[in-house]
């Protein structure tokens, strides 16, 4: 039997689309490194381009977004503010009260400065004399609000005795809710000689003894007693003893009053006026030189000086009808002339008030607060700062600026704000 035929079979070929060939220009390999040139062109070819230009975008935007940020919080603004001012020919007369709390009108001080200065001139021989000792001495009125006048020669005793006389009368301020009156002179030793420079003491006034004012009448020293001398000292030549004391009271005045001008207090204005120096010749002594002896002089000086404030706020009222007791000042305030009435009452050192008067041109201008301005403006629109400026009378022009340009409001912050007056 015969085996039967068994043949392969070959079917026939078939078409996949594995097998189906690409174009030559269509064909694209892929590879892994990113260096390939056809994986380059392959990106290119999908639009690659398109995020890298996204991405610009959103950084530009996020960098003017942080400059205007930037600019913002370091905004500022500047402002320029005229004050309100007002010209005008002073010719007033004032009261001012001594050591014034009241309100009453100007109150003022009494300034007192003590000054000695030596110099060493040639001697002829010897002579004999005798001085008085002399010091301060601050008397007090604790008995009545009346003021009390004490005469000529009214006496001032020590405890150990020792006698010290006025040489002009003084008038004592009554007493106050703030305390007894009280007013500031010069007392003489009843007689000559050194037993009567005497340290800082207290003192009594004899001639209210059996009175009740006695109790409440007293003295107290502000500087020693001195000076006092008796026996023979050397002998100066008359005319060069005069030239001598001459020129120590020249110097004592310039020194005086430049001491004067750094004591003053702040607050407190002074007129060359209002200040008045008294002389007073010490005792001679001993030069190094044999041939030689030493005049020693010292001076007193006692000078007004008037709160200012209450001074410029007067003279406003009587300059300016309408003034409303807003703050101002008068620059102008120390070039007035000066004078004290005549015939109006003593010497201020000597009283607890006075009269004087004012003359000269003058301005008052008014007081610009900073912080009261800034204050009103912070976060408001430029187009409100008009309203806000109204708002102050002090003001008579003011300009608003604000940095960056284009900002339109004013810093919150106050110390954003920067306030100049112009003069």
């Amino acid at each position: 039997m015969s085996k039967p035929f068994v043949q392969d079979v070959i079917p026939p070929d078939r078409r996949s689309i594995r097998k189906i060939p690409l174009p030559e220009g269509k064909r694209v390999a892929f590879r892994v490194s990113g260096k390939d040139e056809d994986m380059n062109s392959f990106r290119k070819k999908i639009g690659d381009n398109t995020p890298r230009k996204i991405l610009w975008g959103i950084a530009v935007f996020v960098l003017v977004a942080v400059v205007i940020l930037s600019f913002s919080l370091f905004s500022r603004a500047r402002v320029s503010v005229t004050p309100k001012s007002s010209t005008f020919s002073a010719d007033y007369e004032f009261v001012g009260y001594k050591d014034d709390t009241g309100n009453r009108g100007v109150s003022y001080q009494v300034m007192t400065l003590r000054k000695t200065l030596s110099k060493e001139v040639a001697a002829l021989g010897e002579e004999k004399v005798e001085r008085k000792a002399s010091g301060q001495i601050i008397i007090y009125n604790n008995y009545s609000s009346a003021k009390q006048k004490l005469i000529k020669n009214t006496r001032f005793e020590t405890p150990n005795g020792f006698v010290y006389r006025i040489s002009d009368s003084v008038v004592v301020p009554g007493k106050t809710s703030l305390g007894p009156g009280s007013i500031e002179t010069t007392v003489y030793a009843d007689q000559a000689g050194e037993l009567y420079n005497v340290d800082l003491a207290d003192f009594t006034i004899p001639g209210f003894k059996g009175d009740p004012r006695y109790k409440f009448f007293y003295a107290k020293s502000k500087t020693k007693m001195t000076g006092g001398f008796a026996g023979t000292v050397k002998q100066v030549e008359p005319a060069l003893r005069n030239d001598t004391i001459s020129a120590l009271h020249d110097e004592l005045t310039l020194a005086l009053n430049a001491e004067a001008k750094q004591s003053k207090p702040d607050g407190y204005v002074m007129f060359p006026a209002g200040s008045h120096i008294d002389f007073e010749s010490l005792p001679q002594t001993e030069a190094e030189e044999d041939d030689k002896a030493t005049i020693n002089e010292a001076g007193l000086l006692q000078t007004v000086i008037f709160d200012r404030k209450g001074l410029e706020e007067e003279l406003a009222r009587l300059a300016i009808n309408d003034y409303d007791g807003s703050p101002i000042t008068v620059p102008e305030l120390e070039s007035l002339s000066f004078n004290f009435a005549s015939g109006k009452g003593l010497t201020p050192w000597q009283s607890s008030t006075v009269t004087f008067n004012l003359s000269g041109p003058a301005s008052v201008v008014w007081t610009i607060d900073k912080e009261a301005i800034a204050k009103a403006l912070a976060g408001k629109s430029l187009s409100e700062a008009n309203a806000v400026f109204a708002t102050f009378p002090s003001i008579a022009r003011a300009e608003v600026a604000v940095w960056p340009w284009w900002e339109s409001m004013v810093p919150t912050e106050m110390s954003k704000i920067n306030i100049s007056v112009k003069d």
